[in-house]
């Protein structure tokens, strides 16, 4: 018999539901209604899913950067849309809604890598971020677009400032990871010393290595609130 049928076991459950998501939830509100859309947080999402995705995060901005400027409202004439300027085909094709802000950003960094994986070198997968696959095959090489040339040229350098001097928002959210001394601040690599300045040119010289950096996504209130109904859920079934 369902428990929800059930009188005497659906009031306690009901009880214990609410009980759950108040310890959860107070002081949290803002997990639950409000989006930080600020450049600043924009940038920590991209990062976050270029570690996630094993994509070097200054690559991932350098991208953002050229296609919106961080604009998460972005359109272009020909209907591309967002920070990473998505076509809603090529949304389609990866599975995303070019139109949530995360969706986007998982798209683009998604494409970029999967750009980059067939291509080789990064000049080439930003060449077929911006042209198409296609065109990069045909021409073996950067398409004779002024348009893509400039393209490139503009992330390349964009990219080549990011490694100089990384952005505030990446180091400090390698800083975050070292002293929380989670598990996945300990696959970052990161020595107990470890400062600002040092943080900073680790990633210049590529010493602290991206792709073995991993992201918690677990940690967000809804997931733990959705873990604690399973349980709750699955103990009012057997009893």
């Amino acid at each position: 018999m369902s428990i929800f049928k059930n009188k005497a076991k659906r009031t306690p459950l009901l009880l214990s539901l609410f009980a759950v998501l108040s310890i959860l939830f107070a002081g949290n509100a803002d997990a639950l209604f409000v989006q930080d859309y600020s450049k600043d947080a924009i940038k920590e999402r991209i990062i976050r899913q270029a570690i996630k995705q094993k994509l070097d995060p200054a690559l991932a901005l350098s991208v953002a950067k050229q296609e919106s400027n961080f604009n998460k409202n972005a359109r272009s004439p020909v209907g591309a849309i967002g920070l990473f300027q998505l076509m809603p085909a090529t949304a389609r094709e990866i599975g995303v809604n070019p139109y949530y802000v995360n969706d986007n950003i998982v798209g683009g960094i998604t494409y970029l890598k999967s750009m980059k994986k067939r291509f080789g070198k990064v000049e080439l997968a930003l060449a077929a971020y911006n042209a198409g696959p296609g065109a990069v095959s045909r021409y073996k090489g950067i398409p004779p677009y002024r348009e893509t040339r400039n393209y490139v040229r503009n992330i390349l350098r964009y990219y080549n400032q990011y490694k100089k001097n990384p952005d505030p928002v990446h180091i400090k959210l390698l800083e975050e990871m070292k002293t929380k001394k989670t598990k996945t601040a300990k696959k970052a690599a990161l020595p107990e010393n470890t400062t600002t300045e040092k943080i900073a040119d680790s990633i210049k010289k590529n010493e602290i290595n991206v792709e073995e950096v991993e992201v918690n996504v677990n940690s967000n209130p809804v997931h733990i609130a959705f873990s604690f109904i399973r349980i709750i859920i699955g103990f009012f079934n057997i009893t």
